[in-house]
C-alpha cells in the first residue's frame, strides 16, 4: 500500500511515480495473482477546501492518475479519504483528534478486516479469498457501526439499519456506494449477545447490503464473538465507480 497525500508537491508528484516503481517490483519478485497484475494498493488523502485552489487541483491530478491506474487493473485497492468530510462530519475536534480520527478510521479497519481474514469462526468465517476478493476490486469503502452496547437487545432492524448507517457515515469521498459490486459484511458481539441475536436478524442486514448494491454484486459474510460486549457491523464495498 502506497499512502498518498495528495494535496503538496510530494506526494501529488510523487504518489503515481512510487506507485509504478512498486508495481515494477512486484513484477520483479513475482509478487502477482494469477487473473491481475495488481499486487499494489493505495491510500489518497484529499484536501480540506482551506488549503486552497492550487492544492485542490495537485490532488485532482493526482487522483485521476490513480484512478486510471485503478479501471486499468494495476492498482488495487485505492481508498480515497476526504480530510474536509472529516470536517463536516466532527466540526468540533481539536487539531489532535482531527488527524487521529482521519488515520485510525481508515488503519483500524484495514487492520480488523485483514486480522479476521486470518481466524476461524464457528459460526460463519470471512475468509483470506474473500478478503482478496474485495481489494482486487479497485476502489473500495469502509464502515463501522455499533448496534448494541452491553446488555442491550438487538431490535431485528438494528443490524439492517446499522449497514445502511455504514454506508453514510464515513469519510472517505463523496462516493456513491451503490455503484459497488461485491462487499463484505462482518458482525462481531461477545458471546451472550450473539446467544440473544436471532439468525434472521443478521439476515436482515444481509440482505439490506445487496439491496443496496443491485444485481449481480456479491456479499461475503462473517459472524465472530469477541470478550468486548456490545455487537458492532463492519462493511467493505469495492467495485465503486470513482467519485
Amino acid at each position: 500500500l502506497v499512502c498518498i497525500g495528495a494535496g503538496g508537491g510530494t506526494g501529488a508528484g510523487g504518489g503515481p511515480i512510487v506507485v509504478e516503481i512498486v508495481h515494477d517490483l512486484c513484477k520483479t519478485y513475482g509478487i502477482e495473482s494469477a487473473d491481475t497484475d495488481a499486487r499494489v494498493g493505495a491510500v489518497v488523502a484529499l484536501p480540506t477546501r482551506a488549503e486552497g485552489s492550487k492544492v485542490q487541483s495537485n490532488a485532482k491530478q493526482t487522483a485521476e492518475v490513480l484512478i486510471d491506474s485503478c479501471e486499468k487493473g494495476t492498482l488495487s485497492p485505492l481508498v480515497i479519504l476526504d480530510n474536509e468530510r472529516i470536517k463536516q462530519i466532527y466540526p468540533k475536534l481539536s487539531v489532535n483528534q482531527f488527524w487521529a480520527t482521519a488515520n485510525t478510521s481508515i488503519c483500524s479497519l484495514f487492520h480488523l478486516f485483514n486480522k479476521i481474514a486470518c481466524q476461524d469462526s464457528q459460526y460463519t468465517a470471512f475468509d483470506s479469498a474473500d478478503l482478496d476478493t474485495v481489494f482486487s476490486s479497485g476502489i473500495i469503502s469502509f464502515g463501522a457501526v455499533p448496534v448494541s452496547r452491553e446488555g442491550e437487545t438487538v431490535e431485528e432492524t438494528a443490524i439492517s439499519y446499522a449497514v445502511r448507517d455504514n454506508l453514510k457515515k464515513n469519510i472517505l469521498a463523496n462516493i456513491e456506494v451503490s455503484t459497488g459490486n461485491v462487499a463484505a459484511c462482518v458482525v462481531i458481539g461477545d458471546r451472550q449477545t450473539l446467544d440473544n441475536t436471532a439468525q434472521e436478524s443478521l439476515e436482515h442486514g444481509f440482505e439490506q447490503l445487496s439491496r443496496l448494491l443491485g444485481e449481480g454484486s456479491t456479499v461475503h459474510r462473517g459472524i465472530y464473538h469477541t470478550s468486548k460486549k456490545g455487537l458492532v457491523v463492519y462493511t467493505i464495498i469495492g467495485g465503486i465507480k470513482a467519485p
